[in-house]
């Protein structure tokens, strides 16, 4: 058994890197294999059975690296280095199975994946215990992840500027609304009101857009992710500027309505309103959009009749836009990032999630909680200090 654990090691840390190796170039052998079939050019024996043997020949000598590299590591406490090096890495492996993977997508296609130490959530549980017992309703509540597809398109996506290219940071928001109970099924669309995974009851729900629509989900769901962020209205709310007293959605009059007017008037009249004011307004607001469709085109309309996630916050806070120093703008998508800062596609006016984190850099939100590697990237730190 002395030598079984080396070869084992070599052997099987080879196929996954091997693994992991053609998930990164299969498009660029499925685009070879596409040309190849379009112009006739396919290689021939002989040509592939030379590139044959030399993928081989480099899988074996990675396989030796592999084995020497665990060796030179070595300490005097492991008296089989191999074993446990093999043993400790089989051990970080996860095999992903869905048979279901995406209702939405209305093609039921499974799929399998296996991955090596996928790593749990940033966040840890000190952190989800500071935010709990932080938590206000009415709070913005930003997100992000590391290594989903989609995060990655949504950071790509900036504000349009002078200076071009500003790599994003969060990809998803939502209003923290507090207890939701039997008092708050009035104020959903009868639609929803008993439709399973719209609208649930809980001591600390948020509302948010997401591929389904609007809909209430735990605290604690939210929270398994990888970084933060909890912005808070100021408790006197000051008006700046005119604000546009109409509000038009596209729908008939609503509770929210009348009251976002009446905010708006009282703004105009007194300077400034409570916070607890705009708050109610807001939570109404996600209330009665429940069950609404996502906006995928992400576009700010005067409708209201479809929501991204920053635009469901958006519009929930509408009352209080100026004030805020909120209002949609124009952004777009930066294929390449800082490869060309300027190359920009897809130009439309709308809101992202970190329109709202840059509210709290400039003072027009408080700053309640944030995440040290978000802290540290956006220089971002709260504003709220807590013992």
């Amino acid at each position: 058994m002395k030598y079984v654990w080396p070869i084992l090691l070599g052997i099987f840390r080879t196929i996954y890197f091997s693994y992991s190796l053609w998930c990164i170039l299969f498009p660029v052998a499925v685009l070879g294999i596409a040309y190849s079939l379009w112009t006739g050019c396919f290689p021939t024996l002989s040509a592939t059975r030379e590139v044959a043997w030399f993928v081989g020949m480099a899988l074996l000598v990675l396989a030796i690296a592999i084995v020497v590299e665990v060796f030179v590591r070595k300490t005097k406490l492991d008296p089989n280095v191999w074993q446990s090096a093999f043993m400790s890495w089989f051990g970080t492996l996860r095999w992903f199975r869905s048979s279901t993977p995406a209702p939405m997508v209305k093609v039921g296609l499974p799929s399998r994946y296996l991955v090596e130490n996928p790593a749990s959530y940033r966040l840890t549980g000190k952190g989800m215990r500071e935010i709990l017992s932080r938590l206000q309703p009415g709070d913005i509540l930003l997100r992000a992840y590391d290594g989903y597809v989609d995060g990655s398109f949504i950071k790509l996506s900036s504000q349009c500027s002078q200076r071009g290219y500003r790599r994003g940071w969060f990809t998803h928001a939502a209003l923290f609304v507090g207890t939701l109970g039997g008092q708050d099924r009035a104020n959903v669309p009868i639609d929803f009101r008993d439709k399973e995974g719209y609208f649930d009851e809980g001591p600390q729900m948020v509302i948010h857009s997401m591929a389904k629509g609007v809909h209430t989900e735990d605290i604690l769901t939210w929270c398994r992710c990888d970084y933060m962020a909890v912005f808070r209205v100021k408790p006197q709310i000051t008006w700046a500027k005119n604000v546009d007293i109409a509000t038009k959605t596209g729908q008939g009059p609503r509770p929210s309505e009348e009251l976002t007017t009446r905010l708006k008037l009282s703004m105009r009249s007194k300077a400034s309103i409570d916070r607890a004011e705009a708050i109610e307004a807001a939570r109404l607001s996600a209330l009665e959009k429940i069950g609404e469709p996502y906006d995928f085109e992400c576009v700010v309309t005067d409708k209201f009749h479809r929501f991204s996630c920053a635009e469901l916050v958006y519009y929930c806070y509408r009352s209080i836009h100026d004030a805020l120093g909120l209002q949609a703008s124009q952004h777009a998508l930066y294929p390449l990032g800082m490869l060309s800062r300027y190359w920009a596609i897809m130009k439309r006016l709308t809101v992202t999630p970190d329109d709202f984190c840059d509210l709290g850099k400039t003072g027009h939100l408080e700053v309640v909680w944030i995440d040290p590697v978000s802290s540290s990237t956006l220089g971002v730190k709260a504003t709220i200090k807590y013992p």
